[in-house]
């Protein structure tokens, strides 16, 4: 019976330490995640276009045209996550401090949905 009460403890133990590592840790891993512009990173950048060209094994004309398909496609949407970001930061406003106003965040929610290309 220790033995039981013992290894339930240890298991509780690790997994609160782990929630408490993991919160810590929070702004470190959004922080990979984020352009220095702030926001969240949006396409591709030259680190991924360079592990698509070595793991496809592309000449160098096939890389200028997936950059090319690449930025013409960045800059297709990037209003769209422009747009997708200002909204974000209202829903974000709009619940600050606990504060919470229904008919306000459904109607944030419903111009980020009508943002999405279908």
């Amino acid at each position: 019976m220790r033995n039981r009460v013992f290894v339930l403890m240890s298991i509780v133990a690790l997994i609160t330490a782990g929630t408490i590592f993991a919160l810590g840790k929070r702004e470190a891993v959004m922080a990979h995640f984020q352009h220095p512009g702030g926001g969240m990173q949006h396409g591709f950048g030259p680190e991924m276009l360079d592990h698509i060209a070595r793991e496809l094994n592309l000449t160098e004309a096939q890389k200028t045209q997936v950059k090319v398909l690449f930025e013409a496609g960045r800059n297709a949407i990037e209003p769209i996550h422009q747009k997708m970001d200002d909204v974000h930061k209202q829903l974000e406003l709009a619940t600050e401090n606990g504060q919470f106003d229904e008919a306000q965040v459904r109607a944030l929610a419903s111009q980020q949905a009508q943002l999405w290309p279908r």
